[in-house]
């Protein structure tokens, strides 16, 4: 039987952490005054994809509220998306960061104080919300069919105005005015759910008939893991037109090859939201039976899903959904999207 959860070191430590940065910021929570602020903090601690999707909603909020007076509290990891916007005030903070920096910059945050704090979270509301003291605070809890009815949701909350979805539909593009590359294909060969991520002997099979198209194949994705499956992967096909981009690319770099791409194809992830903001061919190899809130209804998307059954449950990656998807079912998603790649 594993430890229970309040008995595990990671947990206690974590609950640790939190006690000393509350009792860190007491005298904020003592003296706390009301102060006339016109600033904007922005929470969006969340991943990759979370982030993309949200640049058009918090462009919105940036409106109304001004660039300068607006404030991004974001992961370390993806500080460069919101500098590529032009946003200036950004903080950020990563979970196992040390305690002493982390008491310091929430001791900062509240220096400046609020008048207003959106907690644009996906999913839960992340315990550095309750570290911010001032101003009054929004988020975006509410189950939803759609990602982006959260996002009109919070906009009425925030702003008393109604927006449709495609008001807070997110647009990369203006960043990517230039192309830089041509005749490629862009594929994300894993994400960081296993589940979601599809096997090696599917991978090898998908770019072994993507390469009859004659198109350079642009391998994306992070992590030794990937770097390891992507090694292989050109080990065994032995072809030129495979290009390895696993952490040998900034994350803008990746963006910019997802938007020069004729298609783009990967599993439920970052990559794939980015490929959506950007107006991009792409065809999903998605996980899930049932329909999910990630899922983007738009013309140039397509998401595949296998037939599944027990055959094709791997111990390790993906669902007999995505496990069972065919190649057939790519090239007829190519061909519906049609996408001028000759073979």
């Amino acid at each position: 039987m594993g430890k229970i959860r309040i008995l595990k070191t990671s947990y206690l430590k974590r609950k640790i952490k939190e006690y000393l940065i509350k009792l860190s910021l007491v005298d904020y929570r003592l003296l706390r005054k009301k102060k006339e602020s016109k600033n904007l903090l922005i929470i969006t601690l969340d991943a990759l994809g979370d982030n993309i999707v949200k640049s058009k909603t918090i462009e919105i909020l940036t409106n109304e509220f001004r660039k300068e007076n607006t404030y991004i509290l974001c992961k370390n990891k993806w500080k460069s998306i919101y500098e590529l916007q032009g946003y200036k005030n950004i903080f950020v903070d990563e979970t196992k960061w040390s305690v002493f920096y982390k008491i310091k910059q929430y001791r900062k945050l509240n220096r400046i104080g609020f008048n207003t704090v959106a907690i644009m979270n996906h999913s839960y509301i992340p315990e550095e919300a309750d570290y911010i003291l001032s101003g009054e605070k929004y988020d975006m809890s509410e189950n939803v069919d759609y990602i982006l009815d959260k996002h009109i949701i919070i906009l009425k909350k925030i702003l008393g105005k109604e927006f449709n979805l495609e008001d807070v539909k997110p647009d990369m593009r203006k960043y990517f005015l230039e192309r830089k590359y041509k005749n490629i294909i862009s594929i994300a060969i894993g994400t960081a759910d296993y589940i979601k991520t599809p096997t090696y002997l599917n991978l090898k099979k998908y770019i072994q008939e993507l390469l009859k198209y004659k198109k350079e194949i642009y391998v994306l994705g992070s992590g030794e893991k990937q770097k390891k499956i992507a090694k292989k992967l050109k080990e065994e096909i032995k072809s030129d037109l495979i290009i390895d981009c696993i952490d040998t690319l900034t994350l803008k770099e990746v963006i910019q090859v997802i938007k020069d791409s004729e298609l783009f194809i990967g599993g439920d992830s970052g990559l794939y939201n980015i490929a959506f903001s950007l107006g991009v061919n792409t065809i999903c190899l998605h996980w899930s039976k049932q329909k999910t809130p990630w899922e983007h209804k738009e013309e140039n998307i397509k998401i595949l899903k296998g037939k599944g059954g027990r055959e094709f449950i791997d111990k390790k990656y993906g669902t007999d959904i995505l496990n069972s998807i065919t190649f057939e079912q790519i090239q007829d998603s190519i061909e519906k999207l049609n996408i001028l790649m000759e073979k």
